[in-house]
């Protein structure tokens, strides 16, 4: 898929949704003392920022347990010096930006896919629940579900576990077979079942101050 397709694909993503593990090349952050970050009234869906990303929402649980989850650590930094840093080849550093978002917390991986490991979801949603999308430059999509600890539920080439939450898809139905489609149904999953998202309003926020942790995550099973 051409960079063009991807954008055409992503604006119709935005479109739809307003209207109604280090990083590699291929697979291709808010400290706990600072302030919550709110949602706007009117959520655009943030995923037009990125052309490739891991997002994921907990909800019910602590910051700190989400840092701990992700092996963050260390002093916050703009996000901007990871972003901007540039890549001298093989596996890039794992980092995200990390925030309290209302009752819940996101995670953001620009360029990463730590969020994908079942081990850092399971940890991260002790207590809880969380959601974690990821696409690629090419929309393989991923979403996958954690209940206190264990995951549920998700799509990953094909849904498994859904009946698991009828909730859920009586609220936003069936996951969709469309790759696109399957990245709205998972960040309105975030919603729904956490009630933190990534809006571009709130992703301009975090951007502009120190939420980016560098992370030491488990090894991927």
């Amino acid at each position: 898929m051409t960079y063009g397709a991807v954008a055409a694909a992503v604006a119709l993503l935005a479109v739809a949704c307003t209207g109604g593990g280090a990083a590699d090349p291929e697979r291709t952050g808010m400290s706990p003392s600072s302030a919550d970050v709110s949602h706007s009234s009117e959520p655009d869906w943030a995923v037009d920022a990125f052309e490739a990303a891991t997002i994921t929402a907990i909800g019910g649980t602590s910051l700190d347990t989400v840092l701990a989850a992700f092996g963050a650590g260390g002093a916050p930094v703009l996000p901007s010096e990871h972003l901007d840093a540039p890549w001298t080849g093989g596996e890039q550093p794992a980092w995200a930006v990390i925030a309290p978002v209302g009752e819940g917390v996101i995670v953001v991986e620009p360029i990463g896919y730590v969020g994908t490991n079942p081990a850092v979801l399971e940890a991260a949603s002790q207590g809880g629940t969380a959601v974690m999308v990821y696409w690629s430059v090419n929309y393989d999509t991923e979403v996958e579900i954690a209940v206190d600890g264990e995951v549920v539920a998700g799509i990953f080439g094909q849904p498994h576990g859904i009946e698991r939450l009828p909730q859920l898809t009586e609220q936003i139905g069936a996951p969709p077979e469309d790759l696109v489609e399957q990245l709205r149904w998972g960040i309105e999953a975030q919603q729904e079942l956490t009630g933190a998202w990534l809006t571009s309003e709130l992703w301009a926020e975090l951007e502009a101050r120190p939420t980016a942790y560098s992370l030491t995550p488990p090894s991927s099973p």
